[in-house]
Protein backbone atom coordinates (compact mmCIF):
# COMPACT_ATOMS: atom_id res chain seq x y z
CA UNK A 1 0.00 0.00 0.00
CA UNK A 2 1.59 3.13 -0.77
CA UNK A 3 1.94 6.06 1.30
CA UNK A 4 -0.72 8.10 -0.51
CA UNK A 5 -3.13 5.08 -0.33
CA UNK A 6 -1.97 4.61 3.36
CA UNK A 7 -3.32 8.40 4.18
CA UNK A 8 -6.36 7.92 2.66
CA UNK A 9 -7.49 4.68 4.35
CA UNK A 10 -7.42 6.85 6.96
CA UNK A 11 -8.46 9.89 6.24
CA UNK A 12 -11.84 7.50 5.28
CA UNK A 13 -11.78 5.81 8.80
CA UNK A 14 -11.77 8.80 10.57
CA UNK A 15 -14.77 10.65 8.38
CA UNK A 16 -16.99 13.08 10.14
CA UNK A 17 -13.80 13.81 12.76
CA UNK A 18 -14.26 17.71 11.71
CA UNK A 19 -17.93 17.97 12.68
CA UNK A 20 -17.88 19.02 16.27
CA UNK A 21 -16.93 22.68 17.59
CA UNK A 22 -13.59 21.71 18.85
CA UNK A 23 -10.44 23.66 16.94
CA UNK A 24 -9.55 21.06 14.13
CA UNK A 25 -6.49 20.07 15.72
CA UNK A 26 -7.83 19.11 18.70
CA UNK A 27 -10.25 17.16 16.97
CA UNK A 28 -8.27 15.30 14.60
CA UNK A 29 -6.24 14.08 17.38
CA UNK A 30 -9.34 13.19 19.56
CA UNK A 31 -10.01 11.22 16.67
CA UNK A 32 -7.05 9.56 15.71
CA UNK A 33 -6.60 8.38 19.24
CA UNK A 34 -9.88 7.07 19.41
CA UNK A 35 -9.22 5.10 16.20
CA UNK A 36 -6.05 3.55 17.59
CA UNK A 37 -7.32 3.24 21.01
CA UNK A 38 -10.52 0.65 19.08
CA UNK A 39 -7.33 -0.97 16.30
CA UNK A 40 -9.37 1.04 13.26
CA UNK A 41 -6.13 2.24 12.13
CA UNK A 42 -2.74 0.82 12.07
CA UNK A 43 -0.41 1.89 15.04
CA UNK A 44 1.73 3.40 11.68
CA UNK A 45 0.67 7.04 11.11
CA UNK A 46 0.74 8.39 7.43
CA UNK A 47 2.70 11.19 6.80
CA UNK A 48 1.41 15.20 7.99
CA UNK A 49 2.10 15.70 4.54
CA UNK A 50 0.02 12.80 3.04
CA UNK A 51 -2.51 12.81 5.95
CA UNK A 52 -2.92 16.45 5.78
CA UNK A 53 -3.32 16.15 1.90
CA UNK A 54 -6.35 13.33 2.39
CA UNK A 55 -8.06 15.10 4.69
CA UNK A 56 -7.88 18.76 2.96
CA UNK A 57 -6.57 20.41 5.57
CA UNK A 58 -3.00 22.01 6.35
CA UNK A 59 -0.02 19.99 7.34
CA UNK A 60 0.12 22.37 10.00
CA UNK A 61 -3.56 20.96 11.74
CA UNK A 62 -2.13 17.24 11.18
CA UNK A 63 1.20 18.13 12.86
CA UNK A 64 -0.46 20.18 15.82
CA UNK A 65 -2.66 17.10 16.24
CA UNK A 66 0.16 14.44 16.37
CA UNK A 67 1.75 16.74 18.84
CA UNK A 68 -1.30 16.72 20.97
CA UNK A 69 -0.97 12.60 20.67
CA UNK A 70 3.22 12.50 21.75
CA UNK A 71 2.00 14.71 24.58
CA UNK A 72 -0.16 12.54 25.73
CA UNK A 73 2.20 9.58 25.28
CA UNK A 74 0.02 8.01 22.82
CA UNK A 75 2.57 8.42 19.35
CA UNK A 76 6.20 8.70 19.07
CA UNK A 77 8.27 10.07 16.16
CA UNK A 78 10.62 8.04 14.22
CA UNK A 79 12.92 9.96 12.72
CA UNK A 80 13.04 8.66 8.93
CA UNK A 81 9.83 6.24 9.86
CA UNK A 82 7.14 9.01 10.83
CA UNK A 83 4.53 8.43 13.58
CA UNK A 84 3.67 5.33 15.66
CA UNK A 85 1.78 4.35 18.29
CA UNK A 86 3.50 4.58 21.47
CA UNK A 87 4.78 1.45 22.14
CA UNK A 88 3.37 0.83 25.67
CA UNK A 89 -0.57 2.03 23.98
CA UNK A 90 -0.12 -0.18 20.55
CA UNK A 91 -0.11 -3.52 22.44
CA UNK A 92 -2.64 -3.06 24.72
CA UNK A 93 -6.26 -4.91 23.89
CA UNK A 94 -9.55 -2.89 23.97
CA UNK A 95 -12.33 -4.89 24.52
CA UNK A 96 -14.87 -2.01 25.49
CA UNK A 97 -14.00 1.01 23.14
CA UNK A 98 -15.48 3.82 25.37
CA UNK A 99 -12.96 2.74 28.48
CA UNK A 100 -10.55 2.17 26.37
CA UNK A 101 -11.13 6.14 24.90
CA UNK A 102 -11.39 6.84 28.45
CA UNK A 103 -8.34 5.64 29.22
CA UNK A 104 -6.76 7.09 26.89
CA UNK A 105 -7.78 10.55 27.91
CA UNK A 106 -8.06 9.53 31.35
CA UNK A 107 -12.05 10.93 31.86
CA UNK A 108 -12.76 8.65 34.32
Amino acid sequence: MSVDDRARAVAETLRGWDQGSAPLYVALADAVASALATRRIAPHLPSERALASALHVSRGTVAASYEILRDRGLLERQRGSGSVAAASRAHETCTDPLECVRSFFALS
